[in-house]
């Protein structure tokens, strides 16, 4: 009984911002937080472990200021918050990607600017319709649908994108001679 009372006192002054009470209780919970993290962070890597370890004192000092008698006993309170908190970050951590995978996947503009001049150089090879129907073709257009904005029918423009198929085929071969 003891112990609860000052516990119930160490919360009390933790409240008003007393550094020293808000310490002793970290102490005093210390393990049961360690024990949580190792519990979420098991297959993680020991600095990831380190953060959520971060992130479960901040949740339990965030718990401190936060208690109030009427939530019931203050550890399962801390554990929940902790457990939230753990579970937050690890649910962020997820989405996030690693540096060195973000530089190896960084855009390539020297090749998007090689893929343009080689795009440009491929329509100059289309007759004006094949190239109107091109355009549209790589806006994301169905054939349906090019055929109403040119105001052609069905047929005609499926068979122009069979002809723009074939010069395709073509200059990728020159290309690769």
């Amino acid at each position: 009984m003891e112990s609860i009372n000052s516990l119930n006192e160490l919360l009390k002054l933790a409240k008003t911002h007393d550094r020293n009470a808000q310490e002793e209780i970290l102490k005093i919970y210390t393990p049961f937080i360690k024990k949580i993290v190792r519990y979420y962070g098991l297959n993680n890597i020991k600095e990831d472990r380190d953060d959520l370890y971060l992130e479960a004192l901040l949740a339990a000092l965030k718990s401190i200021d936060a208690y109030n008698e009427n939530y019931g006993n203050f550890e399962n309170f801390l554990f929940i918050n902790v457990r939230n908190r753990i579970l937050d970050f690890l649910r962020r951590r997820k989405f996030e990607v690693p540096l060195e995978e973000a530089i190896s996947k960084t855009y390539d503009f020297e090749k998007e600017i090689e893929i343009k001049e080689e795009i440009d150089e491929f329509k100059k090879l289309l007759a004006p319709k094949e190239l109107k129907v091109f355009e549209l073709y790589l806006d994301g257009f169905k054939i349906g649908e090019i055929a109403d904005i040119l105001q052609e029918d069905y047929k005609s423009i499926d068979n122009a994108i069979q002809r723009i198929k074939k010069k395709v085929k073509q200059f990728i071969g020159s290309k690769s001679d």
